[in-house]
C-alpha cells in the first residue's frame, strides 16, 4: 500500500518565494499528500498567502503561531500531521515534480524508516551545484546499518558523507516525531537539523539512500544562513553537546572534529573581516573553556594546503599570525 505524505513547510518572511515553494509540492505527480503551512509569526504577506492556499486546496492546512523559530514551527507541524511519512521543506526551496512518486515506490517496496535523496544548490544567477551522498545508493538494514552509522557526522576520512539536512529525508512520522520533539526549541539558527538527523539515523532500523536529486536549495545572497555570527558558533557548540547525550561516546571525536571545522570557518571569516581589535574580542568571546577542550580533542587535519595551515595556526593559538596572513592575502587580491 502506497503511503500518505505530510509535507511541513515552516513559513517566515519569504513572501517573494513562498508561492513557488508551495506550488512545487501541490503539483507533484503523486497526489496522496497533505501540506501543513506553519506561519511562524511572519511579518509580511505570508499569513494571507497561506490562508489563500488553504481556501483553494483542501489538502492544505495552515497553523498560525507566534514566532518561535524553525524548531518550534516544525514541532507544531509534525504534531498536526496525519501522514505515514513526513518531509520538511524550507519555504524558499523547491522539490522536483516526481520526488513523492519515486519515494512512494521505494517505500511500498522496502518500507524503510527513512528515504534519503540528493539535492542541488541554485542561486538567482542560474548557477547550480549538485551534492551527492558519499554512501552508496542502497537499502541499509540489519548489519549493513553499521555502514551508515560509521558515516554519521563525519566519516573516517573527515568527510561529511551524509547530508545533515532534514529536507533531503522522508521519514516515518512516529520516528521523526520522537526525535524532533526531543530537541530544545532554543536550538534555532544553527545545527537544528543535525540535532534531529544525528540521533535519528544513529537509532533507526533501516534507510534507503538514493542518488536521485529530489530537492532544490535556493541560495540567497541576503539570507541569514549565509552570514557568520558569534551567536551561531555558540549555538552549534550547544548542538554538539546535545548530540553527545543522544548519540553516545562513540561519536565524541567526530562531533569535536565537526566543531573544529565549523570553528575554523568562523576564525578565518573574522580574520578577513574585522579590525585586529575586534578580531581579538571575537577570539576571546569564542574560545570558551568547552570550545578549547573540543578543539584539542578533534582529529581534523585539513585536506588542502590552506586548511592545513589554518589547522596548524588554530591548534597553536597563533591567531595574530592568522589575522595578519588573511589581511595580506586580501590586500594582494585588491
Amino acid at each position: 500500500m502506497k503511503p500518505m505524505f505530510s509535507i511541513i513547510i515552516p513559513v517566515y518572511n519569504v513572501e517573494k518565494y513562498l508561492c513557488e515553494c508551495v506550488d512545487s509540492v501541490l503539483t507533484q505527480s503523486y497526489t496522496d499528500l497533505e501540506v501543513i503551512l506553519v506561519d511562524d509569526g511572519s511579518p509580511d504577506r505570508c499569513p494571507e498567502i497561506c490562508d489563500e492556499y488553504a481556501r483553494r486546496d483542501p489538502r492544505v492546512q495552515v497553523i498560525h503561531k507566534p514566532n518561535g523559530g524553525q524548531t518550534s514551527a516544525r514541532k507544531a507541524g509534525i504534531k498536526a500531521s496525519r501522514g505515514e511519512y513526513v518531509l520538511y521543506v524550507d519555504s524558499d526551496d523547491l522539490i522536483v515534480p516526481d520526488l513523492l512518486s519515486i519515494a512512494a515506490e521505494i517505500i511500498e517496496k522496502y518500507q524503510p524508516d527513512v528515504y534519503a535523496f540528493d539535492f542541488v544548490l541554485f542561486d538567482e544567477d542560474g548557477q547550480q551545484t549538485e551534492y551527492h551522498s558519499l554512501v552508496s545508493p542502497a537499502l541499509y538494514h540489519g548489519e549493513s546499518m553499521q555502514i551508515v552509522r560509521d558515516s554519521l557526522i563525519l566519516d573516517k576520512n573527515g568527510n561529511s558523507a551524509i547530508s545533515n539536512s532534514l529536507c533531503t529525508k522522508i521519514t516515518k512520522r512516529e520516528l521523526l516525531l520522537k526525535h524532533q520533539m526531543a530537541v530544545p526549541e532554543e536550538m534555532r539558527n544553527q545545527g537544528e537539523d543535525l540535532a534531529v538527523t544525528g540521533p535519528l539515523l544513529a537509532h533507526c532500523d533501516s534507510i534507503c539512500f538514493s542518488d536521485f536529486i529530489g530537492y532544490r536549495y535556493r541560495i540567497q545572497k541576503e539570507s541569514s544562513t549565509n552570514t557568520l555570527e558569534l551567536n551561531k558558533l555558540h549555538q552549534y557548540r550547544q548542538v554538539v553537546s546535545y548530540l553527545e547525550t543522544k548519540m553516545g561516546s562513540i561519536y565524541e571525536e567526530r562531533l569535536n572534529t565537526s566543531f573544529f571545522s565549523f570553528y575554523m570557518c568562523y576564525i578565518d571569516w573574522a580574520a578577513s573581516t574585522y579590525s585586529y581589535r575586534r578580531y581579538c574580542e571575537f577570539i576571546n568571546a569564542s574560545l570558551t573553556p568547552d570550545a578549547a577542550v573540543r578543539l584539542e580533542k578533534a582529529f581534523y587535519k585539513g585536506k588542502t594546503s590552506k586548511e592545513r595551515m589554518l589547522v596548524f595556526l588554530v591548534r597553536h593559538r597563533w591567531f595574530a599570525l592568522l589575522w595578519l596572513l588573511r589581511k595580506m592575502t586580501r590586500s594582494s587580491k585588491e
